[in-house]
């Protein structure tokens, strides 16, 4: 049996949005709109990686499970930029990078104390460790070293477009940490 992430997303979606409508009750209904607009694209930030990296789930009927490690640095991608259909490693390896640009954008915007290149980079590649660690027992799902680099590097590009367009000092003025 497979468990796509549909149901899962609106379960947890419907929790989150549980949990702004009593933040904003208890806020005696006033809505920083900066703030909102921030929690909501972190909310939906990390819900697509999830998707991305977690979904389909295989549960059951499977015969053996033996994990899929990579630990040689560009190993992976090396074999993908090998193989003879372009779409492959354009999927493979720039939807590693794409899949973490907004996270990478959004951090510092959502906690302030995430504000230094260092830690932002710590922060997106510490949370694709995580992803990583996850899959190495699910079913169709694998640790690759590569996947973090190229994690990383979406984490840099996020950030460095969060400094070029100097967003935070927009939001900085009224969001919290």
């Amino acid at each position: 049996m497979r468990i796509n992430f549909l149901l899962p997303g609106i379960l947890i979606t419907l929790v989150w949005i549980l949990v702004k409508l009593i933040q904003f009750f208890r806020k005696g209904g006033e809505i920083n709109y900066k703030e909102a607009c921030v929690d909501t694209l972190f909310f939906v930030s990390i819900m697509f990686i999830i998707s991305k990296t977690m979904f389909p789930l295989a549960i059951g009927s499977m015969t053996s499970i033996s994990p899929n490690i990579n630990l040689v640095p560009f190993a992976s991608i090396q074999q993908q930029l090998s193989h003879s259909y372009y779409l492959v490693p354009l999927r493979n390896i720039g939807g590693n990078i794409l899949l973490f640009i907004p996270l990478g954008f959004i951090v510092s915007l959502k906690y302030r104390w995430l504000s230094s290149f260092g830690k932002v980079i710590l922060f997106g590649v510490g949370v694709s460790l995580i992803i990583e660690t996850i899959q190495i027992p699910l079913y169709m799902r694998s640790f690759d070293v590569d996947d973090l680099l190229l994690n990383g590097v979406g984490t840099i590009i996020g950030f460095g477009l969060l400094k070029l367009l100097r967003v935070e000092k927009f939001f900085y003025r009224t969001v919290s940490n």
